[in-house]
């Protein structure tokens, strides 16, 4: 077996786990997406705010990063950053590098 063959092997093996842990994570469904006025400056780099509504009493963890799927564009994941998260209301306030234009989504939290 040549070097190059067991790197490839060792990779796609690899791969196969990050699959597999991605189908255990969880999405929450996001509503009334809306960007505020304000911008938050994360390592360096501006970052849009926004708020939107997920379902309340969710074990969400501030100043923690998920990932944003759209519903009009389900192919693109943006990276976000929770900013804050009201677990009595389930109101949530992040930032992201990319504009976010739809007011609908899916949460996806594989940190916890």
């Amino acid at each position: 077996m040549s070097v190059v063959q067991a790197v490839c092997e060792s990779t796609e093996r690899y791969l196969e786990f990050l699959r597999q842990q991605r189908q255990g994570a969880t999405r929450h469904a996001i509503t009334s997406i809306k960007r505020l006025p304000e911008a938050t400056l994360l390592s360096a780099v501006l970052r849009h705010t926004y708020t939107g509504k997920l379902p309340p009493r969710l074990a969400l963890l501030q100043d923690s990063s998920a990932t944003l799927i759209l519903d009009p564009t389900p192919d693109i994941e943006i990276e976000i950053h929770i900013l804050a998260y009201d677990r009595s209301t389930g109101h949530l306030k992040f930032s992201a590098r990319e504009p976010i234009t739809a007011e609908t989504g899916q949460v996806l939290v594989d940190f916890i």
